[in-house]
């Protein structure tokens, strides 16, 4: 990977959005690595795509933002990781900044810590959390300030970190069944687990969303939504699981994403059909009500993701898009989220395997600028 350890000579495509009014920039995580990498759109009111340019990275496969949106941050997911930074302008676009070790094998997923601060990672192979310094520049600190492996380095596969409501930095161990939850000095980035869930046999947790007094997590093997109710000592109760699978679903099947509306009125969960790389069958998208005063979820039915493997999926910022990462159809769905939040397909974009979506919303006035990397592959 020492090729995308420099600096990226970068070619500038220079877009003008000519009378667009809160326009919103999608950077698209992807599979893709050379002249690839980040692929960057222009998301309208109406749900159209339009293409801006791609940024190079290699296998940038999760993608977050700094809360004051002017850095990205990519995982470079590969048997040697990487978590690579970017500055965003709207002259240059995106250009990198710097790119450290993940001190570990294929990272799955990274969040900005809200105080700015602090990058929180993860390694799915070597199953360790990390917690990264972050500079006023953007830039990534070399070496991190904490990596834990609270599970196991044989059998662990940790999949997801964030932060919880109360400040707490939550954990998500695919390989070891288990959500952890560490208190977190933001002064100093040290994490102190503090409580353990063990979810139900067979679950394989993934991913993880709050919502209401509510905590949500999706098994990729258990294929299901597993419900916890938080009380008022901090501890989760478990409440029930409800499937994410449709009638009649095929043999081979992996729950991938899981995220939950603005208005937290309705959750979604993408399923992957067939075996890796399987591009037989498309996958779908489950979906569910919550409970305005249980948090518990109703089955809304499912829809078809309009291509295969869904690895990847997020709601605009406005609640109304959903957008949908075909990994191996090689296509973004763009679905609409109805007033009973059903799904409706509109449209599709061709983009090498895409995965993972972060929204940066812009006030456009009458006349704007934003610049990407361009790259002839996306």
């Amino acid at each position: 990977m020492e090729a995308f350890k420099g600096k990226m000579k970068l070619i500038l495509l220079s877009i003008c959005l000519i009378g667009m009014v809160n326009s919103t920039i999608v950077f698209t995580g992807t599979y893709q690595s050379g002249q690839g990498g980040i692929v960057v759109y222009n998301l309208t009111e109406t749900g159209t795509l339009t293409p801006l340019g791609v940024a190079a990275s290699n296998s940038p496969s999760y993608l977050a933002l700094h809360p004051n949106g002017k850095f990205l941050y990519a995982t470079n997911e590969g048997d040697d990781g990487d978590f690579q930074s970017f500055s965003i302008d709207a002259t240059n676009g995106l250009t990198s900044l710097n790119t450290v070790s993940s001190m570990g094998s294929y990272p799955a997923h990274l969040f900005v810590h809200p105080s700015g601060k602090w990058l929180l990672g993860t390694n799915y192979n070597t199953g360790n959390f990390l917690v990264y310094s972050l500079g006023s520049d953007g830039k990534i600190a070399t070496d991190p300030t904490e990596n834990v492996t609270p599970g196991s380095a044989t059998e662990g596969h940790a999949h997801q970190i964030f932060t919880a409501p109360n400040g707490e930095i939550v954990g998500v161990d695919l390989g070891t069944n288990k959500v952890f939850f560490w208190t977190f000095n933001v002064d100093t980035g040290k994490l102190n687990l503090v409580r353990t869930i063990t979810l139900p046999s067979g679950a394989g947790p993934r991913h993880a969303v709050y919502g209401k007094n509510t905590f949500y997590v999706l098994g990729e093997k258990g294929k299901a939504v597993y419900t916890y109710r938080i009380e008022t000592d901090g501890s989760y109760t478990f409440v029930n699981s409800i499937t994410t699978l449709p009638s009649n679903p095929p043999s081979t099947i992996a729950s991938a994403e899981l995220r939950i509306s603005p208005n937290g009125k309705f959750l979604y969960a993408t399923n992957r059909y067939g075996a890796y790389q399987s591009t037989a069958n498309n996958g779908d998208i489950a979906m569910f009500s919550i409970s305005s005063s249980t948090g518990e979820l109703t089955s809304l039915g499912n829809v078809d993701s309009k291509g295969s493997w869904p690895r990847g999926m997020n709601i605009d910022p406005t609640g109304k898009w959903v957008l949908v990462g075909n990994q191996f159809g090689n296509n973004v769905a763009v679905f609409e989220v109805g007033s009973d939040g059903k799904l409706t397909y509109r449209r599709q974009v061709t983009t090498n395997t895409p995965v993972d979506f972060t929204f940066l919303s812009v006030a456009s006035p009458s006349t704007s600028s934003y610049s990407s990397s361009l790259s002839s592959s996306s």
